[in-house]
């Protein structure tokens, strides 16, 4: 069984996940409303928050990995503290979740919003 969360937004990651696994999606539907839930027999969607303890404590027993999606992707100057609670507060959540489930495994995907919005990157 694999859970993702922020998985309105990463439904191509929960499909290709139904080929070989149940997934669980956990999404508050913040930055995605109106997004179609997968409707597949394979997955569950709970309508909630990564900085819930109380439901990933529920959801994440069994689990057999995580997949993190963005959490927020408003960019930070938007709203810093809603960024800050979704982005640190809700991954360290789902880590300690993750760790004190037994969960053997958590991955974290990002996306440009990380970077802002701009076209050149410097390094």
């Amino acid at each position: 069984r694999s859970i993702v969360t922020g998985g309105a937004g990463l439904a191509e990651l929960a499909d290709t996940l139904t080929q070989h696994h149940d997934v669980v999606i956990i999404d508050n539907l913040a930055t995605a409303p109106g997004r179609v839930k997968i409707d597949h027999p394979r997955v569950t969607f709970f309508e909630g928050s990564i900085t819930d303890l109380d439901l990933l404590m529920e959801v994440f027993p069994g689990a057999d990995g995580i997949f993190g999606g963005d959490p927020l992707r408003a960019p930070v100057g938007e709203d810093p503290l809603a960024s800050n609670e979704a982005n640190v507060t809700g991954t360290l959540d789902v880590l300690v979740a993750a760790k004190d489930c037994g969960v053997p495994a958590v991955v974290a995907a990002s996306s440009s919003s990380v970077y802002g919005d701009t076209p050149v990157l410097s390094g």
